[in-house]
């Protein structure tokens, strides 16, 4: 049983490797068709799979409204179409009028921060909604705890039943990964959601007109990134004859925060920081934030900091605070996700006309190579509550979802806009993000960037298009007639010949990801003393980056260790023994 585990969440990653945007070794790559003769299914990590002739409707309605609560993080910069707001759009009136469930908001919470504090709160309480998200890796352990606690409702066979065929594909195309993080004994105890590798990896998106008035050329090794950083704060590329830009930005949570942080800046001296990343060495798995690579990475950032190429208030601004800045044009220089030109630098775009960013690949000292690593295989849990009397329901809003992400044809086109995204008719409106839940397919975000390129290049019918493809398209051949709305420029620069999905094949086919060593259950220690120790780190990494002496990293290693540190990695080392 522990050699067939191992095959498969090994497996896992080589199936993220080559259909998503991972990479496999230059001189490795494992094909399309290898990965599908040693897939282990989806359905081996979950309960024993109820016959298909048993099986109801996965989207039927429920005869009488069933009342379904939850709380979220909801970005306070969310727009909705007028009239409509959290608790009155069109995803809870499609839940309502397709499925007979009524969504109830409990709470909501403007950025992650507060969201963690109020779902603790809620924990500790017992004063949870029917179902709630916690992010991946950094909330595996209260997860963990719910179900150790009797809080989280066993939905296997809740799942087995409801869950429509598409949407256990979509899970499971990971190899099995998610479905393992969710199992406790062999029950299901939450929906996952599966990590799409492609949305942690980080890229160099450049202002490029600024770039173009300065003569800089794209860098291509660290110490020429950092003379770009440099230049883009002190030679004025706004024209204000003001001291009012930086060279990149970053909040108070340094080498975290979806829209921008410095994970980038950190792989680019072979650093892996995040607080999920383990590296190996000499044969063990070690914490990848302690290691001395760290070091110079911090030593560089000091030095931008002194020269005042880094904002000063950095750590007092949380990740909304920065995406206003970034919009306001006070940066040259973002490294990001793929998607960091939906969210935020199309408001860039839209705030000062001319301006232009274009992504490029994290670049590494000469002479070295980088890797960016990615640091969970499971992005959320969608925990359901013990007290909730139908748990099935939330199967049937992930069904729903995928059945119209997925759709085809007119019809499906329709609803996709309906749902997801429609530039005519709401323009600047986020449809999709209205939704409490989400799902991708991991290995799905290349491919739209071929087939938008192919329908371009006339290789592939425009009427072929899948309506999440038709719409880059749209977007794309927008930009390209000079028509393009920020939306459109936003989705342009992600699937179009110069987007950040070209930089993700660049990723893919140059062996430049490296995947987290560990991806097991949360460890008993883990669920204890980590929350502190990522506290310590992200103190030390804070006040190293301010001035602080160097030294005071060694003295973080050594407390690290003491404080739990070195008990984790044991634990990690023994489930590494026994995958």
């Amino acid at each position: 049983m522990k050699k067939s585990l191992s095959n498969m969440l090994c497996f896992a990653l080589a199936v993220m490797l080559v259909l998503s945007l991972s990479a496999c070794n230059a001189s490795k790559k494992t094909s399309i068709t290898e990965a599908s003769n040693t897939q282990t299914t989806a359905s081996q990590t979950t309960a024993p799979q109820t016959t298909e002739a048993a099986k109801p409707d996965p989207m039927g309605k429920y005869e009488a409204p069933v009342v379904i609560t939850t709380v979220r993080q909801m970005d306070p910069n969310l727009k909705f179409a007028e009239g409509e707001s959290a608790d009155n759009n069109v995803w809870n009136r499609g839940f309502e009028e397709e499925l007979g469930i009524q969504l109830k908001y409990l709470w909501t919470a403007p950025n992650q921060e507060t969201y963690d504090q109020k779902i603790n709160v809620a924990i500790m309480t017992n004063d949870l909604p029917d179902f709630f998200p916690l992010r991946g890796t950094e909330q595996g352990h209260m997860f963990k705890q719910l179900v150790q606690n009797n809080m989280a409702a066993d939905i296997t066979d809740a799942y087995n039943t409801y869950r429509s065929d598409q949407l256990h594909n979509a899970i499971g195309s990971d190899g099995g990964v998610a479905f393992s993080m969710v199992n406790d004994n062999g029950k299901m105890y939450a929906m996952p959601e599966p990590s799409s590798p492609a949305s942690y990896m980080q890229m160099m998106w450049l202002r490029m007109d600024w770039m173009k008035k300065l003569n800089l050329s794209v860098p291509k090794t660290t110490d020429e990134l950092i003379n770009v950083i440099k230049e883009m704060a002190k030679s004025d590329p706004d024209g204000d004859n003001k001291a009012n830009t930086f060279g990149v930005p970053f909040s108070k949570m340094v080498y975290q925060g979806y829209s921008a942080n410095l994970n980038g800046f950190f792989a680019g001296y072979g650093a892996y920081v995040t607080n999920s990343i383990w590296v190996e060495k000499n044969g063990s798995l070690e914490f990848g934030a302690i290691q001395p690579e760290a070091k110079d990475a911090l030593l560089a950032l000091q030095d931008l900091y002194k020269e005042g190429a880094i904002d000063r208030e950095f750590a007092a601004k949380d990740m909304t605070k920065l995406q206003e800045d970034i919009g306001s044009g006070k940066f040259g220089v973002v490294l990001g996700p793929m998607s960091a030109s939906i969210t935020p630098l199309s408001n860039t775009y839209k705030n000062f006309p001319g301006s232009d960013w274009k992504p490029f690949s994290i670049v590494a000292p000469a002479g070295k190579t980088v890797t960016v690593p990615v640091p969970k295989s499971l992005s959320h849990y969608y925990v359901v509550n013990k007290k909730c009397k139908n748990p099935e329901a939330l199967v049937k809003m992930f069904n729903f979802f995928w059945d119209i992400y997925m759709g085809t044809g007119e019809e499906g086109l329709a609803r996709y806009k309906k749902f997801f995204s429609d530039p005519e008719k709401f323009p600047g409106i986020e449809i999709f993000r209205q939704s409490p839940i989400t799902l991708s397919d991991p290995s799905d975000i290349i491919t739209r960037t071929d087939n938008c390129a192919a329908a371009l290049d006339g290789k592939l019918d425009v009427s072929k298009l899948r309506p999440i493809e038709k719409s880059k398209y749209d977007s794309i051949v927008a930009l390209n007639q000079g028509k393009a709305t920020h939306d459109d420029w936003g989705v342009a620069r992600v699937f179009g010949a110069e987007g950040s999905g070209t930089i993700l094949k660049y990723y893919r086919d140059n062996g430049c990801i490296f995947f987290n060593k560990f991806y097991g259950a949360t460890t008993p220690t883990m669920a204890e003393r980590m929350a502190s120790l990522m506290d310590l780190q992200l103190e030390t990494y804070t006040k190293i980056i301010c001035g602080a002496d160097i030294s005071g990293f060694d003295k973080f290693v050594a407390e690290w260790k003491k404080l739990g540190g070195d008990q984790i990695t044991t634990e990690v080392n023994e489930w590494n023994k026994n995958k």
